[in-house]
C-alpha cells in the first residue's frame, strides 16, 4: 500500500533571467538575419523563423543561445506556498511569513543564493509568468 506523501505547491508570479551567449563572429550573421526579417536583433531571435533562416548547425533554437539562467518567485501578494499531506492542507505560507519572522525561534530554515552575472555585457532574455508548480515526496 502506498501512503500519501507531502506535496509542496508554489503559487504566484515567477521570473527567469537568461544570459545569452552570442560570439562576436556570430553576431554579424545574427544581425544580417534580423535585417532580412526587418526586425531588431532582440525581436528577431524571438521570431520562430529566425533559426531556420540562420541555418547554422549549432543553433536550432533560442535555447542553444542560453549560457546561464537564474530565477524564482516574485515577492508579492499573489505568491504563496502550500504544504499538503494527502487531501489536507497542513500550512499556507506567504513570503512575508518566510522572511519576516516575528517568533522567538525561526519556524523555517531560509537560505538565500546570490548569483553573479555580469550585466554590463551581452544580451539577456527575461521571462515572467503567472504559474503553479508542485513538488511531491512520496513514501512507500
Amino acid at each position: 500500500m502506498v501512503k500519501s506523501g507531502v506535496k509542496v505547491k508554489l503559487y504566484g508570479e515567477s521570473f527567469k533571467v537568461h544570459s545569452l551567449d552570442i560570439t562576436k563572429n556570430n553576431y554579424d550573421l545574427f544581425k544580417k538575419v534580423a535585417i532580412l526579417l526587418n526586425e531588431s536583433l532582440e525581436e528577431a531571435i524571438l521570431n520562430a523563423s529566425f533559426f531556420n533562416i540562420l541555418n547554422l548547425e549549432e543553433y536550432d533554437s533560442l535555447l542553444d543561445l542560453i549560457n546561464q539562467t537564474f530565477g524564482g518567485l516574485i515577492n508579492n501578494s499573489n505568491s504563496k506556498i502550500e504544504i499538503w499531506k494527502g487531501r489536507r492542507c497542513l500550512q499556507r505560507i506567504t513570503f512575508n511569513d518566510l522572511f519576516d519572522n516575528n517568533t522567538l525561534f525561526p519556524l523555517f530554515n531560509i537560505s538565500k543564493k546570490k548569483t553573479n552575472i555580469e550585466y554590463n555585457q551581452g544580451m539577456f532574455l527575461i521571462e515572467k509568468e503567472v504559474s503553479y508548480n508542485s513538488f511531491e515526496k512520496r513514501r512507500s
